[in-house]
């Protein structure tokens, strides 16, 4: 129905479910889990790690301004096609760069990041 495996930590489905909080459960269980149920979790596209797949996300759509614009200078208000608040990510990401793993930090090297605006 919403095309990904993202689910609130809050929702509740139409059948009065606690899918939100079942969820939560099979990730902190992951390690624990029969095999064929995290196949089969895996097979839907089960997120593991949300904070994860969300920078991710907001990585390809950094890469994909770069492609289109030639650069990393997001401005901070610019949102992506989807909506996404890339200029927000971007300035985070700037602010956050000590906290950051070092992949990470070589990833956005790798594409020209820009981490000192002024």
């Amino acid at each position: 129905e919403n095309k990904d495996c993202l689910v609130q930590s809050s929702f509740i489905d139409d059948k009065n479910f606690k899918l939100g909080s079942w969820v939560g459960t099979q990730r902190l269980k992951k390690d624990k889990l029969e095999q064929g149920r995290r196949k089969r979790l895996n097979d839907l596209g089960f997120v593991w790690d949300p904070i994860e797949e969300q920078w991710q996300v907001a990585f390809a759509s950094l890469s994909a301004y770069k492609t289109k614009n030639g650069d990393c200078l997001v401005q901070s208000g610019y949102k992506d096609t989807t909506g996404f608040s890339l200029g927000r990510w971007v300035a985070y990401q700037r602010r956050k760069r000590d906290e950051l793993s070092s992949i990470k930090v070589k990833r956005l090297n790798d594409i020209g990041f820009v981490w000192k605006v002024r």
